[in-house]
């Protein structure tokens, strides 16, 4: 694979072990803004900084930076309160939500949110109608 990266810091002169916090925005780049697999992040990483990692230490890193992919019930919940109170006020953009992950601003697929409002809004419960009370 040809060095699509230009030049790059490999941080070869720094012990493994301490090589992953030096490369974290590399990898938060790779995996959640170019949308990259777990799998796909560790060959390109293999190849164009020389650092080889397997899937399950990146599954570990990113636990511990807290950063996925996944939004979660509770975060969705939050960001579609957040963008309810912004629409009562006067000139507040309700376009781009973001959520903060390991230092890493994420942005809400709006799809996605509408997909959940959808949903909430057909598991709600009728209201049963006891006539003549």
């Amino acid at each position: 694979m040809p060095d699509t990266e230009g030049s790059v810091e490999k941080f070869l002169h720094i012990p493994y072990n301490q090589r992953w916090e030096h490369l974290k925005p590399t990898i938060i780049r790779i995996y959640m803004e170019e949308n990259n697999r777990i799998a796909s992040l560790a060959k390109r990483m293999q190849e164009v900084y020389s650092f080889n990692a397997q899937p399950h230490q990146y599954r570990y890193y990113f636990k511990k930076w807290d950063i996925k992919k996944r939004i979660t019930t509770e975060e969705k919940g939050a960001v579609i309160s957040a963008l309810g109170k912004r629409r009562l006020r006067e000139g507040a953009s309700t376009s781009d939500a973001t959520l903060d992950q390991g230092g890493f601003e994420k942005a809400v697929d709006k799809k996605q949110l509408k997909r959940y409002i959808n949903e909430s809004i057909r598991n709600i419960e009728p209201l049963a109608w006891n006539p003549g009370l």
